[in-house]
């Protein structure tokens, strides 16, 4: 009998493949459930799990600052067995023409981010990241965020408003709930 994972796809979906970001790279290390459900779903189909050097920088920075060997140790292994994607002239050249776009609009995003955007643009990879709405600036990126309660769920209903302080109101409706999310992040 297949495992959850093996009845995802058992429709014959294909998932494209998928560069992880930071974030969700550190909730899947701290076994954030739907995170951890999803890597073991996109493993059926792709073996490997992608992230960028960036991304391994931040990690391996963020835990030789907390002195965190153990879980040091862990992602060292976990790294040697997945596929970490280097920078390369194609891929920082994109990132160079992204920042040129988004700060011509004035609307630019840290370095880090348009590298690690270059990298799943180059390699024709969807970004998984939390930051979601951060990253849907760059048009020719394709983000999805793998730690949210409604990732994959059918929705009936999709809508979003700007309320008179800025905030942005993003209303989920399907059968089973009708809920308010408002979003901090955007403003």
């Amino acid at each position: 009998m297949p495992n959850a994972a093996e009845q995802h796809f058992q429709g014959g979906e294909n998932v494209k493949p998928s560069l992880i970001d930071t974030d969700i790279l550190s909730l899947f290390f701290r076994n954030h459930s739907k995170v951890a459900d999803r890597f073991a779903s996109y493993l059926v189909q792709h073996k490997k799990i992608n992230f960028s050097i960036i991304t391994y920088y931040e990690i391996v920075s963020g835990l030789k600052h907390r002195d965190a060997y153990k879980k040091m140790s862990q992602f060292l292994e976990f790294a040697s067995k997945n596929s970490v994607f280097p920078l390369t002239e194609k891929s920082v050249t994109v990132s160079g023409e992204i920042y040129a776009e988004l700060r011509k609009e004035g609307n630019p995003l840290d370095d880090i981010d348009l590298l690690i955007a270059g990298t799943a643009i180059v390699n024709n990879m969807v970004l998984i990241t939390r930051n979601k709405h951060h990253f849907e600036r760059i048009r020719k990126l394709e983000v999805e965020n793998w730690s949210s309660p409604y990732y994959g769920e059918p929705l009936d209903v999709l809508l979003g408003i700007f309320h008179d302080d800025g905030s942005f109101i993003t209303f989920y409706y399907d059968s089973r709930r009708f809920e308010v999310l408002k979003d901090s992040e955007e403003k």
